[in-house]
């Protein structure tokens, strides 16, 4: 990695000039995804990346598929939504489902997650959602489920509802969380910060899960729930 940054600080050099000449959006995406060491807790700066326009952009698009397989090139390509990746993503996705076959339920499956996240966003195919279901209910590591649980926000369909409604049960608490988040998110629910908690906990602990229209008598509780906790006068 170090090595292709070098390469591409000169590339950058000659197309944009002088660090001085690089917008801050351009700098921060690239403190973000090449700089900063401790990337996982403080999350890319995606919004950084996709605000940037014209020759950046492009540029920041062939930084990022010049750097994979690296994760951080990974996720900023879906970001990107971009098409020119979606060959090297299909080919590291292809890889990705071999390795976790051969390695069993021990095998770490964050670039899976990524790769089929990315790879949704650029062009949706139901064999994505069918790898993020697979981790969701197999992985072992908490970590992966709660992943696959999130990404599955945006692939809407049957399987999908049905595997984040088993997840409401799983063992650790954040990945039932995101099932219940990602399932409202499903339903259109958009969650006012004050009756996201409760909202999110009622899902988990209802009852009726097996009716279809459970999520959707929820969905109006999310929606009276902030009239609810308006001051008064």
């Amino acid at each position: 990695m170090r090595a292709k940054v070098a390469r591409l600080g000169e590339l950058i050099k000659a197309l944009l000039g002088g660090r001085e000449e690089r917008t801050p959006a351009f700098r921060q995406f690239w403190f973000s995804f090449y700089e900063e060491r401790d990337y996982p807790r403080h999350r890319l700066d995606v919004a950084a990346l996709v605000s940037l326009q014209g020759r950046e952009r492009d540029l920041a698009e062939r930084m990022l598929i010049d750097a994979l397989p690296d994760l951080r090139a990974v996720v900023g390509l879906g970001d990107l939504v971009s098409t020119k990746a979606y060959n090297r993503l299909s080919a590291l996705f292809e890889t990705e489902c071999q390795a976790a076959r051969a390695g069993g339920l021990e095998w770490p499956g964050a670039r899976l997650i990524a790769t089929a996240d990315a790879l949704w966003r650029i062009e949706p195919c139901p064999r994505y959602a069918r790898a993020l279901i697979g981790r969701l209910r197999y992985a072992a590591a908490w970590s992966e489920r709660m992943d696959a649980a999130a990404a599955l926000a945006r692939m809407p369909g049957a399987e999908v509802e049905a595997a984040l409604n088993a997840a409401l049960d799983d063992r650790d608490a954040l990945v039932r969380h995101h099932a219940a988040r990602s399932l409202l998110a499903i339903h259109g629910v958009e969650l006012d910060a004050r009756a996201a908690h409760q909202m999110v906990y009622c899902l988990m602990g209802a009852h009726p899960r097996r009716d279809p229209d459970f999520v959707a008598t929820l969905r109006d509780e999310a929606r009276i729930e902030p009239e609810r906790l308006q001051p008064p006068g």
